[in-house]
């Protein structure tokens, strides 16, 4: 078996007919080696790894697509973990009333219709990372800060109205002790969605490298 071992080996110059050589039946992988297009990065000690990190990457993506990419997961998570908190609370209170698919689906619901002024938040974001990219974190939490704030002390510390009305979550519907309005709802959804293209359109115009 050595013997077959020892001339399957390919000995440089030397061809044995009839015996597949074993560099013959594994190809590139027994040598290292790899076709020409394979790796578009050319010769080097990193020349595979950097290959490699480059067919990851993928396509390059322009300011607005990487931008729209974070926002598509942010908006589609910050939806998700509403619906989740009112399934949660439903699902406890449905438990304590004798009524769980019932109450399941009200407050699932009622989390739900916490999403636009949330989104609010968002486009708010979007637009300081386009005017002030180093201040865009601070400010933001800031603002979300400023709406718990007023969420939670403003009635007790008996603020006007005007200020009330800073935060975007003071124009939901009380729900669910109250039936939703659709006009709130849709008014946030269209200033989210303003907010979101200004926010873009001055992303835009910064020149950002992605990749």
């Amino acid at each position: 078996m050595r013997g077959d071992l020892v001339d399957g080996v390919r000995t440089p110059g030397v061809h044995r007919p009839g015996r597949p050589d074993l560099l013959d039946v594994q190809g590139p992988r027994a040598t290292g080696a790899a076709p020409a297009h394979a790796d578009p990065v050319g010769p080097g000690p990193l020349a595979g790894r950097a290959g490699r990190a480059h067919r990851c990457r993928g396509p390059r993506l322009g300011p607005p697509g990487w931008l729209l990419s974070h926002l598509l997961w942010a908006g589609s998570g910050t939806v998700a973990l509403l619906a989740i908190a009112g399934a949660s609370t439903g699902l406890g209170y449905g438990l304590v009333a004798g009524d769980v698919p019932g109450e399941l689906a009200r407050l699932t619901a009622a989390g739900l219709l916490q999403a636009p002024a949330a989104l609010v938040l968002a486009g708010l974001t979007v637009v300081l990372l386009g005017l002030l990219p180093r201040l865009s974190v601070a400010l933001s939490w800031s603002a979300f800060l400023v709406c718990v704030l007023l969420g939670q002390l403003g009635a007790l510390l008996e603020l006007p109205q005007p200020v009330l009305n800073v935060s975007p979550f003071t124009h939901l519907p009380l729900v669910p002790a109250a039936d939703p309005a659709a006009a709130p709802l849709v008014t946030l959804l269209a200033i989210a969605v303003a907010l979101t293209g200004l926010g873009m359109a001055l992303f835009r115009r910064r020149d950002l490298a992605i990749g």
